[in-house]
């Protein structure tokens, strides 16, 4: 609302009014959840400045107002110095710091740098006095982010930013800014440590679970990190879970209001706001110049979604599914799997494996077969924007920013509203829709922000929502969604007609799970739940459509103009690999073609809510949706078992070239997806980047989706399988591979595992229940002190349980397993240094990390002394100052892992063919990904399993390809490659039918030097052979020759990229040899 005509401080007298404006808007004014009985009824309470809080926040009691977001508790009030964000537990005493005095003046007392106190003398003794002007520093207010927990006590500068998750110790003295989930103490304030890894941190803060309301967490373990992110990124997805988007309300205006109306006699008159959303479908008001005549009939889809109503609701009181507990699509699927003859199996949570005779079907809740690529494009905006305007597909007009003041500027350009929104995330989190003006510009910037720095701004497009739902790329079902309501008769009051409406609720078995609960927009609207409607009057409840909120859908499948069912179905095939996806579409008229912007199509969901449709509330319902979607998974099945790979065996990935020997990879997580990229160049693919983690390869007639290096022939379960150690050594024991016995424990529960440790007679691993790289394992572990580090160790990479399991001796091999074959083997050896006789261990380790940093992938993981190694160093009687003998061989690390300083050689050649049955063994039993890599124990890999001991001790479905593409010793071993040609088999002959040499002349933008850097750099990446060499000025010359559309894509980056300007090319039809190289 409009405040413009509140003044502060603003007062106001305490009343039973007041009270109950606090109750009905979630406003708490003492820890915990307290409103009545703070304030004496008349008391006069001011507000000094703006507050502004959300729902759910609680006051600090007497103390005053705060600025802050949901679920929330302050013991201090901050007022409008301070913008505390959710979930924040402030303690009491905290405060912030005060007014600076000078440090240059004679004094720092008042008299000389306060004109108040100048004023106080002069009038109590009559002087004539002034002091020089002092201005304080200006810092801003102090920004305290999500899940902060504050200290007793604690003392804050203001104008700092305490980051998400930081823990402010008790009397702590904090200046400045607070890293995300760092624990800070001391005067001043420093870093004691971090409360997770960095891994970890990075994944909290992408999940970033404080957007969601505390109701929506209901249910998860608190106690188990990454199952706890795991299980809300599923509801996400699955959409269940939506951001929690409340008004925020400045209490000094809002009360305001609430007395104006009192004084003008109004109670039940509407707040001054933005226009709501009309109550019905299609009956937004469409924005139009004035006599601009409209390209669609505004009319329509309410007129048919009024039709479609008028046929009364669908009738489920007679439905098998009242009274089946547990999730209904589950339910849905299983009676369609039971007709058949067919068995289901439980796995974890919501997923769950059909058995048919032709193999399994893997569903995660609603969707099979969910594709790790796929489902991580739909939840990125931008790669879905960007794959559906390849794809011929029109989408809003818009960019993408991450800096505010760029994002403003091009707004002020833009001659229609536009939306804000996260580049990544599903479900409407974050999102503003019809930002026309620049504070409601800034306002919805600041929303975006808290789900990521990226940020969409894009026309805004009318129209209304449906949801549609594809199988195979074609269209199955189709709702409108319509928000909360009810219809008055003139004697009963809102309440009662809600009540009543629950009741006919309970009739459907979808709607019974979710009464109506929302009233936002009531509130909006100023009105309140005693009020009687009049007969006939439409009373909207809620601002969102969200059936779980008490929304309704109306089936329109029947009522789509063809054309829309085209661009639905255009849409849905351009998703690689996807069974069932969901469409969020906005459609003008449902009647009118899908040409001149009736469509636009605003998200897509690759687990979409299918009891939603089954259980439509009108319109013909989508009872049909479990068959289809059996029908068309039990088909593909069926499909890929005619085109099964043969018996196991060992085909060794070809060796691989590195271009330039790697020095063009930069040393991050970024070579997985360029090695696949690069890979698919070299074999004549069409390759499409979406970002730096997804990418898109296509032959022309099938394409294939990569997130990281993981294709949609990867289920996204195969992923949080191979991510839960413990969960990943059930799948093999139940699979008949050889696993070390151990044990799960919680955190805290040390002497227990200690105890289990012991039961086991022998040295034992600890190591962290998810994770990967090596990241808190330790081995060989015999003695308590050791254990007790160890579990520290374990403890500090964040995971919610330890596992404690035998240790097994032998030698350490990682296997990619491709299809049916073991492609690559290395073995790997801990990170060791030998003497020399004249440097100390640490200028040791320093000379082979500069080895290592010629090497891509080693290069990027350099040997650290940790606490364990110095430990292991103390047991020798060293330290890192100590000089070894000559010749002397010392192991640092009892971890064989690269990413803790250990070395690679590779063994593929040597491995023994029985190897390879066991290799598909593994890989098959994490739920039948096409490639996994997994650590394996042995005596000798070049001799049979059969004759040896040996156990399988982890197996990722992310495997680190670098390990075999930049080996430290043996054959380098072309891995992406591999993977490429199994999901492309004939694709490397095509690539040398189709090569092609160009030469290409054009100015370089900018610097001369970097530009041929970065020209290198993507001729690498495109596997292209020939040479750069500067002409006279900024003008280069490049001669390049390749697979042909690596060399095309080269034209098209040298023409509209950011390589060269007023570039020209011609065919060059000369000798170029291997290689790409910078002529002088």
């Amino acid at each position: 609302m409009n405040d413009e005509n509140v003044t502060y401080p603003y007062s106001f007298k305490w009343s039973k009014e007041i009270e109950d404006f606090f109750a009905e808007q979630n406003i708490y004014l003492l820890h915990p959840f307290k409103i009545r009985g703070v304030y004496r009824e008349g008391e006069t309470v001011t507000i000094k400045s703006p507050i502004v809080v959300e729902p759910f926040s609680t006051m600090s009691g007497r103390n005053g107002f705060s600025n802050c977001g949901a679920f929330t508790y302050m013991h201090t009030a901050f007022g409008s110095r301070a913008e505390v964000g959710r979930y924040c537990s402030i303690a009491p005493y905290s405060r912030l710091m005060g007014n600076e005095h000078p440090l240059d003046r004679i004094s720092t007392h008042p008299f000389a740098c306060r004109d108040y106190y100048a004023a106080w003398m002069e009038k109590r003794f009559r002087v004539a006095t002034s002091v020089p002007p002092f201005e304080q520093t200006d810092r801003g207010p102090l920004i305290v982010k999500d899940d902060v927990w504050i200290g007793n006590g604690a003392l804050i500068r203001r104008g700092i930013t305490i980051g998400h998750g930081a823990v402010v110790a008790a009397g702590a003295i904090v200046v400045k800014d607070v890293p995300p989930f760092a624990v800070v103490g001391g005067a001043p304030a420093k870093v004691i440590k971090y409360r997770f890894d960095d891994a970890t941190i990075a994944r909290i803060l992408d999940v970033a679970w404080w957007r969601y309301h505390v109701r929506d967490l209901a249910g998860l373990d608190v106690s188990d990190i990454h199952g706890f992110l795991d299980e809300l990124e599923r509801r996400v997805a699955s959409g269940e879970v939506k951001e929690y988007s409340p008004p925020r309300i400045d209490i000094a205006a809002a009360l305001f209001e609430l007395a104006r109306r009192r004084d003008r006699g109004a109670a039940g008159m509407g707040r001054e706001r933005p226009r709501a959303a009309p109550e019905t479908p299609a009956a937004r008001a469409d924005q139009r110049e004035p006599g601009q005549r409209p390209a669609f009939d505004a009319g329509a889809n309410a007129r048919i979604i009024d039709e479609i109503m008028a046929g009364g609701a669908n009738d489920f009181s007679a439905s098998d599914y009242h009274g089946r507990k547990g999730d209904i699509a589950r339910h849905l699927i299983g009676d369609e799997v039971a007709r058949r003859g067919w068995r289901i199996e439980s796995i974890r949570k919501l997923s769950y494996r059909v058995v048919t005779p032709d193999g399994d079907i893997v569903f995660q809740q609603n969707a099979p077969d969910v594709g790790t690529g796929s489902s991580r494009i739909t939840l990125d905006k931008v790669a879905t924007k960007d794959l559906l305007t390849r794809n011929g597909i029109a989408a809003p007009a818009g960019r993408v920013f991450t800096d505010r003041d760029a994002a403003a500027a091009y707004f002020r350009t833009c001659s229609v509203a536009q939306v804000v929104k996260p580049a990544a995330g599903a479900g409407g989190d974050g999102v503003t829709a019809g930002v026309a003006d620049e504070p409601s510009f800034v306002q919805a910037w600041e929303r975006a922000t808290a789900f990521g720095r990226r940020v969409i701004v894009e026309d805004f497009v009318a129209g209304d929502e449906v949801r549609m739902i594809t199988v195979g790329g074609k269209l199955a079902a189709a709702v409108c969604r319509v928000p909360a309501y009810v219809i008055g008769d003139g004697v009963r009051t809102i309440e009662e007609l809600v009540a009543e409406k629950n009741k006919l609720r309970l009739q459907n078995p979808l709607l019974k799970l979710y009464p109506i609960s929302s009233f936002d927009q009531l509130e909006l609207d100023g009105r309140r739940k005693s009020e009687v409607p009049g007969k006939g009057e439409r009373v909207r409840l809620s601002t969102v459509s969200n059936i779980a909120m008490g929304g309704e859908s109306v089936s329109v499948i029947d009522r789509l103009h063809p054309s829309i069912v085209a661009v639905a179905e255009q849409a849905a095939r351009s998703v690689p690999c996807a069974i069932l996806l969901g469409l969020d579409v906005l459609i003008k008229d449902f009647s009118a073609s899908a040409e001149d912007g009736n469509v636009s199509i605003i998200e897509i969901n690759s687990n979409p809510a299918i009891a939603t449709l089954y259980f439509a509330a009108f319109g013909p319902p989508a009872s049909h949706l479990p068959r289809t979607l059996l029908d068309f998974s039990h088909q593909r099945l069926r499909e890929e078992k005619g085109n099964a790979p043969g018996a196991p065996a060992i085909v060794p990935a070809a060796p691989y070239r590195a271009p330039c020997g790697g020095g063009s990879f930069r040393r991050d997580y970024s070579t997985q997806m360029r090695l696949i990229r690069q890979a698919a160049y070299a074999r004549n693919l069409s390759v499409h980047a979406l970002s730096n983690e997804l990418t898109v390869l296509s032959n022309g007639d099938r394409q294939v989706a990569f997130f990281q290096g993981m294709s949609d022939h990867t289920r996204s379960i195969s992923r949080r399988a191979t991510n839960n150690k413990e969960w990943t050594k059930s799948l093999l024991r139940e699979a008949g591979i050889n696993t070390p016995q151990g044990a799960m424990f919680a955190r805290d529960a040390v002497k227990a595992a200690w105890e289990f440790a012991q039961s086991l007679g022998q040295p034992v691993v600890v190591k962290p229940l998810s994770g990967s790289g090596g990241a808190g394992v330790s081995t060989d572990i015999s003695t308590l002190p050791h254990f007790q580090q160890a579990w520290d160790h374990a403890r500090a990479a964040g995971s919610s349980a330890i596992i404690v399991e035998q240790y097994c001796q032998g030698k350490d091999y990682r296997i990619l397993t491709v299809g049916n074959t073991i492609a690559a083997a290395a073995e790997r050896v801990p990170a060791h240094v030998v003497g020399d006789g004249k440097h100390t261990i640490d200028g040791l380790i320093a000379i082979k990390n500069r080895r290592r940093a010629r090497n891509p992938y080693d290069g990027s993981k350099p040997i650290k002394l940790t606490p364990m190694m110095l430990r292991n160093l103390a047991q020798l009687g060293m330290d890192g100052r100590t000089v070894l003998e000559s010749g002397r061989y010392l192991q640092l690390h009892s971890v064989a892992n690269i990413g803790s300083g250990g070395e690679s050689t590779d063994l593929t050649e040597t491995v023994h063919p029985d190897w390879a049955e066991v290799a598909v063994k593994v890989r098959r039993a994490v739920f039948d990904p096409l490639h996994v890599g997994f650590d394996l124990l042995a005596e000798d890999i070049s001799r049979s399993p059969k004759d040896q001991r040996w156990v399988v001790i982890e197996v990722n479905a992310n495997p680190d390809m670098g390990l075999h593409h930049f080996v430290t010793h043996g054959t380098p071993r072309d891995a992406a490659g591999a993977i490429v040609d199994a999901l492309f088999p004939r694709s490397s002959g095509a690539a040398d039918e189709a090569r092609k040499s160009v030469r290409i002349v054009g100015s370089c933008r900018g610097n001369v030097k970097i530009s041929v850097h970065r020209i290198w750099r993507h001729a690498h990446l495109r596997m292209l052979d020939g040479s750069i060499r500067p002409l006279s000025g900024r003008e280069l010359e490049l001669v390049i020759s390749g697979a042909g559309n690596a060399v095309d894509d080269m034209l098209s980056a040298c023409a509209t990229g950011p390589l060269l300007e007023k570039s020209r090319h011609s065919a060059f039809h000369g000798d170029i040899p291997r290689g790409f190289a910078v002529a002088k």
